[in-house]
């Protein structure tokens, strides 16, 4: 396509281009300067595990959307792949009646179409709305995904030892009861086994 003829140079423009700042909000900048970062002491030689999800929108619409994800856990011993742990579910969101307002039913299936679990979110929850409007189907599946890597994380604890490392690509933040749950574990497990949680998020 000739389109792609003029997307490639504009992309690779734009993204040879690096930031000075980390942005939070509309107005609070925090520079970023060497000094901000720190080694992990004691993790030379210990594992690492790395959990992330993606989904891509199959079917979309202002009441219901279909997409299909996928979670990973990539494990690392001495900087070398030794494991690796793939699921893949379809995610469905509903929009319900719900006395005078809307709800949403998300559910988790298996490839082969078996519900695995399933939520019920209201359309007007703080944790999923922006600018003070309803929440829409596509932000229910992105609470069910960072749900789902945190409860895989905490899966994971069990199989590790002292200092050794559990790695989301996201922050840690946790925000409505579900998630505030499922943190909690993370952290009363990760002390107890001292296993290090870390998160990172390289948006700005």
């Amino acid at each position: 396509m000739d389109a792609f003829k003029k997307i490639i140079p504009l992309l690779a423009e734009r993204l040879s281009k690096s930031g000075s700042a980390i942005l939070f909000g509309s107005h609070e900048r925090i520079p970023i300067r060497s000094e901000g970062f720190s080694q992990i002491v004691g993790s030379v030689g210990k594992r690492m595990v790395f959990v992330d999800a993606g989904n891509g929108e199959v079917l979309s619409g202002p009441n219901v959307t279909l997409s299909f994800m996928r979670l990973a856990a990539i494990w690392y011993e001495k900087n070398v792949r030794v494991e690796r742990d793939v699921s893949e579910f379809l995610v469905v969101v509903i929009a319900y009646q719900k006395g005078l307002d809307l709800g949403f039913e998300a559910r988790l299936l298996s490839p082969k179409g078996e519900e695995v679990r399933s939520w019920h979110f209201d359309a007007t929850d703080q944790f999923l709305c922006s600018g003070g409007r309803r929440t829409e189907p596509v932000a229910v599946v992105g609470y069910v995904r960072k749900l789902l890597e945190i409860e895989k994380m905490v899966s994971l604890v069990p199989r590790l030892d002292r200092g050794d490392m559990i790695i989301r690509d996201g922050d840690l933040e946790a925000q409505g009861v579900l998630l505030e749950q499922v943190k909690l574990a993370l952290k009363t497990q990760a002390q107890n086994r001292s296993v290090l949680i870390i998160g990172v998020s390289k948006t700005s």
